[in-house]
């Protein structure tokens, strides 16, 4: 059987690479394991690869790469999780919506007299899970709680200070009642997250805004100013009919300028919500209350939609 170095003269220059992965191929001459012709006679210099036998130490093969996020082995529970989404995202979320603070889970719009003011409140707490939901309020005092509170608000007063408005965020969305967003430990903890600022970003900073500027408009006696008509439970009748329909429910039903104004998530394009909140409309008006002459339907963003 041939021998042949891989520094020799007969070796097959043309390959890059021992066949049996012990290193570069050619090598200096002398110097590298030594190649076995398995054919006979002597290797022509083409001899493929697969007819080769190298008698040098074999290479140890390359591992594959391993990849791994820096926080996965420190962030292993929801309370960790929880922890993390308000400082990277929740956070910076309502800073870039106009909140500021933060401090003592706490953020508020800024104003010279009224604080419009959301604050996290949290359910259930454990390894694998936590809930939580968002308060607004409008006061005239900061929110001083510390951490996310537990507690239910006392009815009649928002958390902090005498009340103006408060209100769960579930009071504001289209499904109505408690709203509750859960984090577990797993992979998919961000979606929750994220719901959730949508939730803020869309109906929960659009309300506030309209009643810090109502608020305001009361202090200086320029603007509209606006009263509550029904109260959501007032309104629960009236919204079990809408359902039936597979209608939006009404948010607000509240007093502006003798209108009756009525507040939810309807479209403009939605021919049976105008056909539906009509008849509530007939309704409400035959009731001969004074205070008002006529109803406007509105989305949650205060788009006017028809008027009966």
């Amino acid at each position: 059987m041939a021998r042949i170095s891989r520094g020799g003269a007969k070796a097959p220059a043309q390959r890059d690479e021992c066949p049996e992965r012990c290193g570069p191929w050619p090598a200096p001459a002398g110097v590298g394991p030594v190649l076995l012709w398995q054919g006979r006679g002597n290797p022509p210099a083409s001899a493929p690869a697969a007819l080769m036998r190298c008698t040098g130490p074999r290479r140890a093969p390359v591992p594959a790469p391993t990849f791994s996020h820096p926080r996965n082995n420190a962030m292993t529970t929801a309370q960790d999780l929880f922890t993390e989404g308000v400082r990277a995202h929740i956070a910076p979320s309502l800073r870039s919506m106009g909140f500021t603070g933060g401090e003592q889970y706490v953020f508020r719009l800024p104003d010279e007299v009224y604080r419009a003011q959301l604050r996290i409140r949290l359910g259930t707490v454990s390894e694998h899970t936590v809930r939580y939901t968002f308060e607004l309020g409008l006061t005239t005092e900061d929110l001083t709680t510390g951490e996310p509170t537990t507690e239910e608000p006392q009815a009649g007063s928002a958390p902090g200070g005498p009340e103006h408005w408060h209100a769960s965020i579930g009071e504001l969305l289209p499904v109505g009642g408690e709203v509750w967003w859960e984090i577990t430990a797993g992979p998919r903890w961000l979606v929750a997250v994220e719901d959730s600022i949508a939730a803020v970003r869309h109906y929960g900073l659009p309300e506030l805004r309209r009643r810090l500027a109502d608020a305001t408009a009361a202090g200086t006696g320029a603007g509209t100013v606006t009263e509550t008509y029904l109260t959501p439970a007032e309104l629960e009748e009236v919204n079990a009919a809408l359902l039936t329909a597979a209608v939006a429910r009404i948010q607000r039903a509240e007093l502006a300028d003798r209108d009756l104004v009525l507040t939810g998530a309807w479209s403009r394009t939605d021919r049976i919500a105008r056909e539906v909140l009509q008849g509530a409309a007939e309704g409400f008006l035959s009731a001969a209350d004074e205070r008002f002459v006529r109803v406007r339907c509105q989305d949650t963003l205060g788009r006017g939609l028809w008027t009966f």
